[in-house]
This record gives structure tokens, C-alpha cells and sequence, in this order.
């Protein structure tokens, strides 16, 4: 069981939302019940946002419960040893399904991404069915938003977005962001201008290249842009709608790019925090050192000093609930607080609605995206590529295959290196070692003079060896032993041995091993060089294969 931590309570939100920290009744994202221990120790209970207890101690200390938001209805995740079943507040005492997950999303709009070890991601509905089983290629997506669409990213045709059913809207983009307000902003370079669709794939608008996306309101459509002069400080900031036209100017001058919540912006100035409101206004001035919105009757979240404690402001910049609090978050139409060493429900008058509070709130185990990859795809691509290691090849032809166009650049080095490859769509990193320098000056003489012309490439040395790491997916839920074992069969199916975490076959050793649970693979390939043999042992290996020839014939002449 793993506590949350106070700062994880004021960001969760935001990290699951890309847009409001809280958000308004009636919403997907409304948090419905959390789960706590009353005290320290205790078995794992739930409740709700009225403070009554709705599961009372029915999971133990070991095991992970996960906080449920009004898109889940009733339904939560609890963890035992790494896997995850589904369960229900009407039913706390036996899963809704016996299936059991590695990696899990949230539920929203009854939907939610979930992974099997070495199995391809899947969708489930609200009774543990599965919806939809995505392609091999798709190798992340993401907790479902409100708009009904779930964020991918694929190892050959980058990113784009599914719907409920599992179904491919669109793809191909470097960047997507999508929100519960049924926009989607992508990109499809890095540096490229933005475009914006809807969640069934329509294009309705585009953003001027020298525009940047600060913020979008994840109620009404609604997109903040601006842009940036050399000192990267913000100009021509404006709000724009779904076709990319300007609705209205944005004359407050902030520091950093904002947050954009039904109508009201939060910005930063001077390292403080004030509000815009829907007419481009200040509202409140940057005085807070924290803001964060409440949405419900245009209230705030916020920080008089730093590491101060929080309270609840309005919109007029009037005190709702007073400083007090070293945790406000929204919860149904009240709070969630904590007061020194407990928390509790506290209503808008500041009643606290559950008798003596309780000591911890638990949650653990759930993603805002799952991740996968193709174990045996990988396998056969890491042991084709070591197949393919060429040492006869140059320090010219590295640079060649590597972009690497400035031997100057390489110049007292033995190694030509490489970060911007890809193996299945995961980053690599590749290193090639030579014997001596890869790079060598070219020089002439002068009046006696040494002068010097260009660098060039040492294309006398030998290579050495080969090195190279794939970054595997964090949260992946595949082993470093299924990972190992997938590339020892196919290592053994081109005929390498195996012995004392070493792979070799003629003239080539290689080692492979894993860095942390499944998040960087690395491969050395080495040209095993047989030594020269001493004089002496010139002799005896030349005794010793006298006797085996005797021997043999011998046992030939025998009747």
C-alpha cells in the first residue's frame, strides 16, 4: 500500500485532464469516492464526498486501491502483488470480472485501457468485457476523456486517437492532445504548425505557424494562443475558437503559459498567480502563490504564501474558506482538507462531515496510459540488427549511415555515436568503437610552417565494437525476463550458444541485459580475435593433434 503524498493531491488532476484542475458537478472527472484508513494501519475503506463511509475495511495494507472519478459510476481498481481486478462499491467483496491487469487507465464514459503481460492492448467495459483488442503496432493510448477518444501512439505511424470501440479515427501525427471539451489539437511536425479537429476526425481549423498553443478550456471550445519574441516572452496573446478565428485579445501581460478552465484563465506573473476572466480582463491580480480552480459557483483554490496553507476564494477575490488547510481539493459539492496530521469532508460553511477525520488516503496502480510492445517483434528486430553488424565497415561509412557529415566534430575520439534512431518506434542509442581515432587532420607544410587543411576520416582503423541501448517503455508490463527469454530463443534460433551471459557464434560474442524493470535494453557485439599462439604453445597444439591423428587411425586399423 502506498500512501498518497500531499503534493500528488493538488496535481493529480491536472496530469489526467491537459487542462482544468478541478472541475465543475456533473462532470466525467468529478471525484466520487477516494479511499482512506481511517487510522494508520488500518484495513482500506471507502468514501464519499458527503464523508460516509461506503466500503468499510474491507481490503488490507498491502494491497492498492485506486480513487474513483463520476466516469467510473461505481467502479475501482484494487491491486494485489503488481495485478489489478475490477471491483464495484455495490459489490466490494468480489470482483466484477476474475481477469487480472498489469497496467490499468481510469474508467471514463464506461471504458478503460488496460494491459496482460505480453498481450496487446485492450479495451473493457464496465463488466470487464472486452470491447476491442488494438493492433500490435499500437504500443501506448490513453485513459479515455470525455469526449468519448483515447489518445495512441503507434511504432510506424505515430500518433493519433481511437474511439469507445477501439476504432482508428485518425494517425500520423508527432503530436496529439486531446480534451474532454471534443477537441483535439495536433501537430504533424515537431516545429509545425497546429491544426484542430473534432473527435470524430473533421478538421475544423488551424493555427498560424508562429502561434503557440498556451492553453484550451476543457468546457467550452475554446483555445488559447500566443506568441513568443526572441527573449521567449509572450506576445499577442488571444483566445480563438474551433475554426482557428480570434474571439478576443488577451491585454494582461504573464510570465509562462497559463491555465484555461471554463472561461477563466489562471496566469503567472512574477511567480505569483492571478485570473483573466472570458472578456480578456484581470480579475484578480498575480498576489497568490498558488490558484487553482474550484468551478463550482466561480471559486479558487488557493495560496497566500509560499508554503503557506490554502483556503477558497471567489471571483470577486472574496475568502469562501479561510486559510487554514495544508490540502483543499474539491469533492462533489464539498472538500477534501487536511488539518495538521488529518483529513476530512469539509461543506462550504466549513462543517467537517466525517466525525474525527481520518489519517490516510491510499492510491496506487492506476495510469493515465498504458503502454506495450511486441516482445517477440522486438526480439527478432534486436537480433536482425545484431545480425546485420558489419565490422568491416569504416568510420566514413558509420558517418554515413549515422548523419554524421563532420569528421572535425569527431576529432580525438575512437567512437561514432547516434541518439536519433528507432527500433519499433522506441528511442535507441547507438555506439560504434574504433580501434584508434575515427578522425584525422589533413595538413601541408608552408615556409616551414605546419598548416592545416581538413579533418578527415580515419578510415585505416578497425572496428571493435558495437553498442547499442533501446529505451523501453516505462510502466511497460512486461518483465525483464520475458524480455530476456523472447531474445535468448531467437538468439539460439540463428544459432548462437549461450553461456555465462554471453552469446557467441564464430567470430562474434555478444552480451545483452537489462537496465531497471523493463526500461533499457543493451546490446554489445564484439569480433572475438582468436590470440596467436606462443611458440611453445605452437608445439604442444601441434603434439596433441599428432596423438588425436594417431588415435584415429588406430581405431580405424582395430579389427
Amino acid at each position: 500500500m502506498k500512501k498518497i503524498n500531499e503534493l500528488l493531491i493538488l496535481l493529480l488532476l491536472p496530469l489526467l485532464l491537459s487542462g482544468c484542475d478541478s472541475l465543475s458537478d456533473g462532470h466525467e472527472w468529478d471525484l466520487t469516492y477516494i479511499p482512506v484508513q481511517i487510522e494508520s494501519g488500518d484495513p482500506i475503506s471507502l468514501i464519499d464526498s458527503r464523508g460516509e463511509i461506503v466500503v468499510k475495511e474491507e481490503y488490507n495494507d498491502e494491497n492498492t486501491v485506486s480513487i474513483v472519478f463520476k466516469g467510473a459510476g461505481k467502479l475501482y481498481w484494487v491491486g494485489e502483488k503488481g495485478k489489478k481486478q475490477l471491483y464495484s462499491i455495490d459489490h466490494p467483496k468480489t470482483p466484477i470480472s476474475s481477469e487480472e491487469y498489469d497496467q490499468v487507465t481510469y474508467f471514463v464514459n464506461n471504458r478503460a485501457v488496460v494491459v496482460r503481460e505480453g498481450e496487446p492492448i485492450e479495451i473493457i467495459d464496465n463488466k470487464g468485457k472486452v470491447v476491442a483488442s488494438l493492433p500490435k503496432n499500437i504500443i501506448s493510448a490513453s485513459v479515455f476523456q470525455g469526449s468519448g477518444v483515447s489518445v495512441i501512439n503507434t511504432t510506424d505511424n505515430g500518433m493519433g486517437w481511437i474511439n469507445k470501440d477501439g476504432k482508428i479515427i485518425s494517425q500520423g501525427f508527432e503530436s496529439v492532445w486531446a480534451y474532454n471539451n471534443g477537441l483535439i489539437i495536433t501537430r504533424k511536425e515537431a516545429d509545425g504548425a497546429f491544426d484542430i479537429y473534432s473527435a470524430d476526425g473533421t478538421k475544423t481549423g488551424s493555427i498560424a505557424k508562429d502561434m503557440v498553443v498556451g492553453a484550451v478550456d476543457n468546457f467550452e471550445p475554446n483555445i488559447l494562443v500566443y506568441r513568443q519574441d526572441e527573449d521567449e516572452k509572450i506576445t499577442d496573446c488571444q483566445v480563438i475558437d474551433k475554426t482557428g478565428k480570434k474571439k478576443y485579445d488577451i491585454n494582461v501581460h504573464f510570465d509562462k503559459a497559463p491555465v484555461f478552465c471554463d472561461g477563466f484563465i489562471i496566469f503567472e506573473k512574477d511567480e505569483r498567480f492571478g485570473v483573466i476572466n472570458n472578456k480578456g480582463e484581470e480579475i484578480i491580480r498575480a498576489k497568490y502563490y498558488y490558484l487553482n480552480f474550484r468551478n463550482d459557483n466561480k471559486q479558487f483554490i488557493a495560496q497566500k504564501t509560499r508554503d503557506g496553507d490554502y483556503g477558497v476564494i471567489n471571483d470577486k477575490d472574496e475568502t469562501i474558506l479561510p486559510f487554514d488547510y495544508k490540502i483543499v481539493e474539491p469533492f462533489g459539492n464539498n472538500y477534501l482538507v487536511k488539518q495538521e496530521k488529518r483529513y476530512n469532508i469539509i461543506d462550504k460553511e466549513g462543517k467537517e462531515l466525517l466525525e474525527g477525520g481520518f489519517k490516510d488516503l491510499v492510491d496506487e496502480g492506476v495510469q493515465a496510459q498504458v503502454r506495450y510492445f511486441d516482445v517477440d517483434g522486438l526480439a527478432e528486430t534486436v537480433v536482425s540488427t545484431i545480425e546485420k553488424a558489419d565490422f568491416n565497415m569504416k568510420p566514413s561509412q558509420v558517418a554515413k549511415m549515422l548523419n554524421r557529415d563532420e569528421p572535425q566534430k569527431e576529432v580525438g575520439s575512437r567512437f561514432i555515436s547516434d541518439e536519433d534512431t528507432e527500433i519499433m518506434g522506441l528511442r535507441t542509442f547507438a555506439s560504434y568503437s574504433f580501434e584508434d581515432n575515427v578522425a584525422i587532420p589533413v595538413t601541408h607544410y608552408e615556409s616551414g610552417d605546419k598548416i592545416l587543411d581538413k579533418f578527415i576520416w580515419n578510415d585505416s582503423t578497425v572496428l571493435s565494437r558495437i553498442f547499442f541501448a533501446v529505451y523501453l517503455e516505462e510502466n511497460s508490463a512486461t518483465s525483464d525476463e520475458t524480455i530476456f527469454k523472447a531474445i535468448k530463443k531467437e538468439m539460439e534460433k540463428k544459432g548462437y550458444s549461450y553461456d555465462d551471459g554471453l552469446f557467441t557464434k564464430g567470430d562474434r560474442s555478444v552480451r545483452v541485459s537489462l537496465e531497471g524493470y523493463s526500461s533499457r535494453l543493451e546490446i554489445t557485439i564484439e569480433k572475438t580475435i582468436k590470440p596467436v599462439p606462443t611458440e611453445a604453445e605452437a608445439v604442444v597444439e601441434e603434439a596433441e593433434a599428432a596423438v588425436e591423428e594417431a588415435e584415429a587411425v588406430k581405431a580405424e586399423e582395430a579389427p
